[in-house]
């Protein structure tokens, strides 16, 4: 087996034009708060304006100058094409406006133009990059892709990289959800401060080179405590338990994984191959079978591996990220998505998985819902690092690391069951 590569390691494109939306307003008369008026749009006809002061669940708070219109995505859903002043072109699936679940659709990026109250529940978006609906989850605040059920080949589908990828088998996974993004260190912070105060213990405090990168130095038993934090603060079942069958808050206790639970957790090993994928079969990277700089954050070497497209004859950090002291992250959400809507999935940082690892499992794996080996010595970690190559990036290489480890290239991405 090779030597664990993370214990070694211890934009889409604007659908409307700034042109095109310029003007959107011009000669309008100046709005009152509460006002409503239509408007109108040479490219889109008219549209419903108006101008409201709204907040969500994390404080932010918006005083706006919006528009929208109805259209009819073919489900016999009623969905709305939305206008912000500050943040252009967004498309929002909603029972009623602004209420509801907004994202701008250049970057998937999430103010919520919704109310607490109005937070539960699953809705639909529309990605003008891939031309689909995704469902999203709104009750974490629509950070969450549904991944569909289905059966995928898991594995090495070219003659390269470890034996331990092989060989290449089909597995069942049921619906589940994946966080768009690895965990900011800002998403950490927030959900660690709430844990302490509430019995929690962690073996480390996390650390990122800013609120918006991924969180990183955080150990397997330190995220899935977060993650039960995370969902008693949601209100939802924590998924870890202890052998007596209590919620897991403190110490390194290998916990039950209760998947039937509605709360955060770790995705396991099948289900974060599958969400990589992005429902594409047989790619070596979760964008296709070449990678270079303007895919991923990884050490680039053109000489290397023939996949690694990138020009240069040594090995090369990202030029946008290198700078300052290590890490060189980049910001979670700094290349474009894959096929599910998910960013990130190979290079930045190694995201942990629920399974121990164990380099044989692949020839007695079965077929639905595989859940790793019983036991073991690592937990599993996967997509590779800003201080790794080419070849670690691959959606099909599996690595680990003790689940006491911790590192400046480790993360992690929660999941959840779709499961009431």
């Amino acid at each position: 087996m090779k030597i664990p590569s993370i214990i070694l390691c211890a934009a889409v494109s604007v659908f409307v034009s700034r042109a095109l939306t310029a003007g959107f307003f011009a000669g309008s008369e100046p709005w009152e708060d509460g006002d409503t008026q239509w408007r109108s749009h040479p490219a889109f006809g008219s549209f419903y304006a108006g101008e409201y002061s709204v907040s969500d669940e994390r404080g932010w708070v918006f005083h706006e100058t919006l528009g929208w219109t109805w259209v009819d995505p073919g489900d016999n859903t009623d969905e709305f094409l939305l206008w912000s002043a500050s943040y252009g072109w967004w498309w929002t699936a909603a029972s009623s406006a602004p209420y509801g679940y907004a994202i701008k659709e250049a970057t998937w990026y999430y103010p919520l133009l919704h109310e607490p109250a109005h937070s539960n529940g699953f809705g639909k978006a529309y990605n003008f990059a891939t031309g689909g609906w995704m469902n999203r989850n709104l009750r974490d605040g629509g950070d969450m892709v549904l991944v569909p059920a289905g059966t995928f080949a898991m594995g090495n589908h070219f003659n390269e990289g470890w034996s331990e990828e092989f060989p290449v088998h089909d597995v069942f996974v049921s619906a589940y959800y994946m966080a768009r993004t690895p965990a900011t260190f800002a998403e950490w912070q927030s959900v660690h401060a709430w844990a302490v105060a509430n019995g929690y213990t962690f073996d480390n405090t996390g650390a990122g080179k800013g609120p918006d990168h991924p969180v990183h130095t955080v150990s397997w038993f330190d995220v899935v405590k977060w993650c039960n934090a995370k969902s008693e603060m949601k209100g939802l079942t924590p998924v870890y338990r202890t052998g007596a069958g209590a919620v897991y808050r403190t110490g390194q206790t290998t916990p039950e994984i209760v998947y039937a639970n509605n709360g955060f957790r770790l995705p396991s090993e099948a289900e974060w191959e599958k969400a990589a994928r992005g429902g594409e079969a047989g790619m070596r990277f979760p964008w296709g079978d070449t990678i270079s700089h303007e895919n991923a954050n990884f050490i680039a070497n053109g000489s290397a591996y023939p996949y690694d497209v990138s020009p240069y004859t040594d090995w090369t950090y990202h030029p946008d990220y290198e700078m300052g002291p290590t890490p060189y992250t980049a910001p979670a959400g700094s290349f474009a998505p894959n096929g599910y809507g998910l960013y990130g999935m190979a290079g930045n940082v190694w995201e942990w998985c629920n399974d121990w690892y164990d380099s044989a499992f692949y020839s007695v794996s079965s077929g639905g819902n595989p859940t790793g080996p019983a036991s073991g010595s690592y937990r599993v970690g996967r997509g590779g690092s800003w201080n790794t190559f080419a070849v670690y990036c691959r959606v099909a290489t599996r690595d680990g690391s003790f689940p006491d480890g911790r590192g400046f290239a480790l993360g992690f991405r929660p999941a959840r069951s779709a499961v009431p």
